[in-house]
């Protein structure tokens, strides 16, 4: 790697030596670009739209050749060996095609114009999720109970969600069957609700 001249001169069979030519110059450019780092989606992310953007640094390429593009890999495993979208884009971002609900892995490397190809950056994560969550099935009290407090534990089995997994629940507790006048509501954690006194 470097820059270096050059030059030549002739020589006959009696040994009679011509001048050096005029010089020239050329540069060695063995280097790929370093490695770009990862900018977004942040790492874990959980996105709810199935074309997600990805974006990286710029990087900048210190040999002759200069920067001309970025190989980007997603994949549904670390080692990327099941590679389901690849693309070589100039700008430092790709929109992928629409992908499935399902958990995703991505890097990125810079190539410059002799075709030497830098390192990977760090491996990203995220998660597509396009699916709501199982509809809760409520336990106690059983339907048309009659309880004797004014504090009513509300139960129900857990939501299962095959995404990015569960958050919290939303309880609603209405004076009529149409919900249309809402007594309480709560958003909570764990699969209970103790109901407030009226």
């Amino acid at each position: 790697t470097g820059t270096y001249f050059w030059r030549v001169r002739s020589r006959d069979l009696a040994t009679n030596t011509s001048a050096y030519s005029s010089s020239m110059t050329f540069s060695i450019d063995v280097t790929g670009p370093p490695a770009p780092a990862l900018v977004s989606p942040a790492a874990g992310a959980c996105l709810t739209t199935a074309v997600v953007t990805l974006d990286w640094t710029d990087v900048v390429d210190v040999g002759c050749g200069g920067l001309l593009n970025y190989d980007v890999d997603v994949a549904t495993d670390a080692a990327f060996t099941a590679i389901v979208q690849t693309a070589t884009v100039v700008p430092s971002t790709y929109t992928t095609a629409a992908l499935p609900s399902g958990s995703y892995f991505w890097r990125v490397r810079a190539r410059d114009t002799l075709n030497n190809t830098g390192p990977y950056s760090a491996t990203g994560t995220f998660s597509v999720d396009l699916a709501a969550p199982s509809v809760p099935v409520l336990s106690t009290p059983a339907n048309g109970a009659c309880v004797n407090t004014g504090t009513p534990i509300l139960d129900w089995a857990d939501a299962t969600d095959v995404g990015c997994g569960m958050l919290n629940y939303d309880v609603e507790i209405a004076s009529d069957a149409g919900f249309l006048t809402i007594v309480q509501s709560a958003t909570v954690i764990p699969s209970t609700y103790t109901v407030n006194p009226a």
